[in-house]
């Protein structure tokens, strides 16, 4: 939108948080301490081992085997839930709480995955619309 990529994320109910600026969509942007949902995809394997990666609909909840961090703006977002999305094959679920000091406007996610010693800081820089 203008040159800027927005990540996909969810309220609560289901709508989508956006700026405004997306044909077609109401502006409804996000809410410092408000409870968020994010899909994607690749984030690795999960636990209970015994979930299949691909190829199946997961059932239930399960967990990142390795620990991820979302950043929105300069803050450290709580991930309250990271794991296959149930009901879907292959697909991720982030449950990510913005945080309360979050200043309004479009911010920057950063989203780092993996063991310290290992870390992988996603390439792609997406925004938020915080308000």
């Amino acid at each position: 939108v203008g040159g800027t990529q927005y990540v996909a994320a969810f309220h609560a109910n289901g709508s989508p948080v956006s700026n405004g600026k997306i044909p077609g969509t109401a502006a409804a942007p996000a809410e410092p301490g408000e409870e968020l949902v994010f899909y994607g995809v690749g984030f690795g394997p999960v636990l209970p081992s015994s979930t299949p990666v691909a190829g199946q609909i997961a059932q239930g909840q399960s967990s990142l085997s390795n620990p991820i961090q979302f950043m929105i703006g300069q803050s450290q977002a709580p991930v309250a839930y990271a794991g296959f999305a149930p009901g879907y094959v292959g697909l991720y679920q982030f449950n990510v709480i913005v945080p309360q000091n979050a200043p309004s406007g479009d911010l920057p996610i950063t989203v780092t995955l993996g063991p310290p010693d290992l870390q992988q800081t996603l390439p792609q820089v997406l925004y938020l619309t915080v308000q």
